[in-house]
């Protein structure tokens, strides 16, 4: 879509600017990751409640941000829509996001919750043949 430049024609366009803003909250996100979760995934020590949440966070921007321009790029009803109520559902999705990352954040904390069968043997949610026998 060329706009030639045209700010009022760009302005005609609130999918157009709603998507842009995705565009620019995908970006500023993913400089986040790099500088910010990046270094903390690569480091080999566990990793503080702080850093848990504020990576589970980046995460949800990022899932609901993809998700949120795919949607407005697919959803031809929203062409009808100003670009407030637009970019008050982007806003919205994204709190969603954000408060179901904090809220399974903790859940996180665990290594079980991540697949790790050999964290805790003996664990009663593991089948007999892989608890430890004690001696």
């Amino acid at each position: 879509m060329d706009v030639g430049g045209n700010l009022a024609v760009l302005a005609e366009r609130p999918k157009l600017i709603a998507k842009l803003v995705c565009v620019l909250v995908l970006t500023i996100n993913g400089l986040a990751l790099y500088l910010y979760a990046m270094p903390r995934i690569t480091a080999q020590r566990p990793l503080a409640a702080a850093e848990r949440y504020g990576m589970a966070v980046l995460g949800a921007v990022s899932t609901a941000s993809w998700l949120m321009a795919a949607f407005i790029g697919a959803g031809r009803p929203l062409a009808a829509w100003p670009l407030g109520h637009v970019l008050g559902l982007y806003a919205a999705v994204l709190l969603a996001a954000c408060a179901m990352a904090l809220v399974l954040c903790p859940a996180l904390r665990s290594p079980r919750a991540i697949g790790h069968r050999d964290a805790d043997p003996g664990h009663p949610a593991d089948p007999p043949d892989a608890q430890a026998v004690p001696h």
